[in-house]
């Protein structure tokens, strides 16, 4: 089965000045069609961020 979305090494990294904060660490998954997906973690691990590049609201740093 060929997967509805495919992320290769994604990441998000946002600019301060002179300063570079990752806002997700590289992640490469696939997701296939009819499956449910749960996308879990810590405060501040990247949920946000990866659903906003998902959503296309926010453009990767990294990857494809």
């Amino acid at each position: 089965m060929t997967a509805a979305l495919r992320l290769d090494d994604v990441a998000h990294c946002v600019e301060h000045g002179d300063r570079h904060r990752r806002t997700l660490a590289p992640l490469s998954r696939s997701f296939m069609p009819g499956r449910v997906h749960v996308i879990a973690g810590a405060s501040g691990s990247g949920k946000s961020t990866l659903l906003s590049i998902l959503s296309l609201s926010v453009r990767a740093t990294r990857g494809s």
